[in-house]
């Protein structure tokens, strides 16, 4: 994998005891994936992943728990995928970080019992 900041990108193979290393465009590393654009699309998508499936792990089993079990629940198990390296790859493009807001909203309609009509939205007036 070639790493380089922007359009045209360095080409060059490398060889080990006369055989061609396959080249990628991307690789995961300490749970972190690194495109050779240096852009986090495919890391935020898969935390993202991760953190609805963890989600819903926990809605299933604490169905009928109360409010604060819950929030403990998220706070110790979903909220640390998000922020494991988060200093390294934070999201910087809205759609990105939108991405990432559903996952917290959802986690905080489903703790406080929210409808689907209800916003978690900060207020802005």
């Amino acid at each position: 994998m070639n790493i380089a900041l922007g359009k045209n990108l360095p080409s060059f193979r490398l060889f080990m005891n006369g055989v061609a290393i396959p080249q990628t465009c991307g690789l995961k590393y300490l749970g972190v994936y690194i495109q050779s654009d240096l852009k986090w699309h495919e890391h935020t998508i898969n935390t993202v992943k991760k953190e609805n499936k963890l989600l819903a792990i926990i809605g299933r089993c604490l169905f009928s728990a109360s409010t604060e079990t819950k929030m403990i629940a998220f706070n110790t198990i979903v909220r640390p995928v998000l922020e494991y390296t988060s200093q390294v790859w934070s999201p910087y493009i809205k759609t990105l970080i939108d991405k990432v807001e559903t996952v917290q909203r959802r986690a905080v309609k489903w703790a406080y019992r929210l409808g689907p009509v209800e916003s978690v939205k900060e207020d802005n007036t």
